[in-house]
């Protein structure tokens, strides 16, 4: 581990697969874990914002912020690709997604 461990910040109840920030003061971390939940970290004050339990069916792939942090995309096993809207200043990322793309079955597609 890099020295020194400044705080481990505590919550998810599963694995945590991805992570993401936006190049803004004062921004969000957003994670994703393996059992399909996001959760936005206030990083100022290394603690939990908000959270969406049931983001995507199985593992969260993939995350990331909008360059003026305002925005998150996911990705996850259920081929889902989803749009959040998040409050930096608020640390709150919203309930549901602004917009969600899934993707049919391909036989023989990686």
């Amino acid at each position: 581990f890099a020295k020194p461990l400044v705080k481990a910040l505590e919550g998810h109840t599963d694995s945590i697969k991805c992570m993401a920030i936006a190049r803004t003061s004062a921004a969000p971390l957003l994670s994703g874990s393996c059992n399909g939940e996001l959760r936005l970290w206030n990083m100022q004050h290394l603690c939990y914002g908000s959270g969406v339990e049931k983001a995507h069916e199985g593992f969260v792939r993939g995350v990331t912020v909008s360059p003026d942090g305002t925005k998150a995309f996911s990705c996850g096993d259920d081929k889902a690709a989803k749009m959040w809207r998040i409050q930096p200043k608020a640390c709150q990322i919203s309930e549901e997604p602004q917009a969600s793309y899934h993707m049919a079955y391909i036989p023989g597609a990686i």
